[in-house]
C-alpha cells in the first residue's frame, strides 16, 4: 500500500507584535502535536479532518511555549563557524574591521588592540572554545554599548512622554530588535557591530513603537521627526550587517 504524501499547510501564530509562520502535517490520530526544532523551525502534526482554523487556533493556545522554545534554540546557536575563529579573520565592533589575533598564554583575556582583537588562550587550537571567548566578549561589548546608545536616544525621545521602555538584549536571527505594548524592548546583540548611526536608527524605531504598535502612515512620521534620514541609516545597517556574514 503507497503512503499518500500531503502538502504541508501552513497558520501563524502571534505573541503580542511577534508573528511566527508554522507548517501544519496531518496524521490519523486525535491529539495535536506541536515540535519545535533546533532551526526554529515550528511544525504542527494535526489530527485528519480538523479544520485549519480549529488547528490555529489551538496552536495559538500554546504561543507562549512556542515563542519561548524558539528564543531558547536561538540563543543556543553555533556561536562562530570555524573560519572566523582563525588567526586573521575579520570581525565588526562599532561599524570598523578589526583582524582577530589569537595568542597562546596561560591567561583567558579578550581585548581590542588598534586594528585586532586580541585573544589570551591556554588553547588556541580549540575553534569551539575561542568562539566561546569570542561570543562572551561581544555580549559584554552589547551589554556596554547598546545600553549606552539606548540612553542617548532615550534623551531624544522622552519629550513625547511615554513611560520608560524596560531594555533587553538577546540574539535575533532575523529581527533587529522588538517592543511589546506593555513597553518591553529587546534588540538584536548583534547590532553593537554596527556604527552608532545605524544602532541609533534600530533604537528609535522600536522608541517609536511606544507610540505606534504598527507600521502604519501615523508610526513612520514619528519616525521621521526622531531621524529624518532614517531610510538611508536603514540601508547601511542592512548592507553592514550582510556583509558582516
Amino acid at each position: 500500500m503507497r503512503r499518500q504524501v500531503q502538502s504541508l499547510e501552513q497558520i501563524a501564530v502571534t505573541l503580542g507584535r511577534q508573528a511566527l509562520r508554522c507548517d501544519v502535517t496531518r496524521r490519523p490520530a486525535r491529539r495535536l502535536v506541536l515540535t519545535v526544532f533546533p532551526d526554529q523551525r515550528v511544525l504542527v502534526a494535526a489530527p485528519q479532518g480538523v479544520p485549519l482554523e480549529s488547528v490555529r487556533l489551538r496552536a495559538q493556545r500554546r504561543a507562549s511555549w512556542i515563542f519561548k522554545q524558539v528564543d531558547r534554540f536561538e540563543r543556543f546557536q553555533p556561536i562562530q563557524p570555524p573560519h572566523q575563529c582563525l588567526n586573521g579573520a575579520t570581525h565588526l565592533l562599532l561599524g570598523r574591521q578589526y583582524r582577530l589575533k589569537i595568542v597562546l598564554a596561560r591567561h583567558y583575556a579578550v581585548a581590542l588592540n588598534g586594528s585586532r582583537i586580541v585573544i589570551h588562550t591556554p588553547f588556541p587550537q580549540k575553534t569551539a572554545h575561542v568562539g566561546q571567548m569570542l561570543d562572551r566578549w561581544y555580549l559584554r561589548s552589547a551589554r556596554r554599548f547598546l545600553t549606552q546608545r539606548f540612553e542617548v536616544c532615550w534623551q531624544k525621545f522622552r519629550y513625547h512622554k511615554v513611560s520608560r521602555p524596560t531594555l533587553r538584549l538577546c540574539r535575533m536571527r532575523k529581527r533587529w530588535g522588538s517592543c511589546t505594548q506593555s513597553g518591553t524592548i529587546t534588540l538584536n546583540r548583534d547590532l553593537v557591530k554596527a556604527s552608532a548611526n545605524c544602532i541609533d536608527y534600530a533604537i528609535l524605531h522600536e522608541l517609536c513603537h511606544l507610540r505606534e504598535h504598527n507600521h502604519g502612515r501615523a508610526f513612520y512620521q514619528a519616525l521621521r521627526q526622531c531621524l529624518p534620514d532614517w531610510e538611508n541609516r536603514k540601508v547601511r545597517l542592512d548592507m553592514a550587517m550582510a556583509s558582516s556574514g
